[in-house]
């Protein structure tokens, strides 16, 4: 039954993101306060993202939806609204930054860790179940990224840990973009140069990062 698809679809994403906020919870040096702070933002900001593929969808069915809105609401999301939801993401964040003295760097590392996490748990969900998941190649980018994010998180600054770790999740997905069928994001298929942007922002990022470590 197509409800039965959807509900253990949501079940799957719902428990892949609380294997990613366990995960940051462990493994996170800060205090339990802190923590707890840390998670409730993320939790926010994944909330918010939700919403915006919601609000892209229907911005992107635009025209159908004067006509008939219940055709919009019975599709799935696509791609597209995946693209909208991370744009106005990001202008969100920056607008909580700049407005409301959101600390952006330690909050976008909780959602690496978060989104890291998820990422792994729903992908291993998806391929122990029938004619789920991607390639065992996804799966192993991913398990590499957390083993990488763990060994450096107390070796690099903050900023260049962040940076570093954005910058191969999104030259890992670029590559398998081009070797794989398909590649997706919770079942999202994207383009490759939606993971190009996000490794090339965390390039740049780094190098600035690294040379005002050593100018200081």
């Amino acid at each position: 039954m197509p409800s039965a698809w959807v509900l253990t679809s949501i079940a799957i994403l719902a428990g892949s993101f609380l294997a990613g906020f366990i995960l940051y919870f462990g493994l996170t040096p800060l205090k339990k306060q802190e923590r707890k702070k840390q998670l409730e933002d993320v939790l926010g900001t994944v909330i918010n993202f939700i919403i915006y593929i919601w609000l892209g969808k229907l911005l992107w069915g635009l025209p159908t939806l004067i006509q008939d809105p219940l055709a919009v609401l019975a599709y799935p999301s696509d791609s597209k609204a995946f693209y909208l939801a991370t744009l106005f993401s990001a202008i969100h964040l920056a607008y909580k930054a700049y407005k409301h003295g959101l600390a952006l760097w330690s909050h976008l590392s909780a959602l690496l860790y978060v989104f890291i996490g998820a990422s792994f748990t729903f992908e291993f969900i998806s391929m122990n179940t029938a004619g789920g998941g991607q390639s065992w190649m996804v799966l192993a980018l991913l398990f590499v990224l957390l083993l990488m994010m763990i060994a450096l998180q107390n070796r690099m600054t903050i900023k260049l840990h962040l940076s570093f770790i954005v910058f191969l999740w999104g030259a890992g997905y670029t590559a398998l973009s081009f070797i794989l069928p398909y590649v997706a994001l919770f079942d999202y298929m994207l383009a490759w140069w939606y993971f190009a942007i996000f490794s090339i922002t965390g390039l740049v990022c780094f190098v600035i990062q690294l040379r005002r470590k050593v100018t200081t």
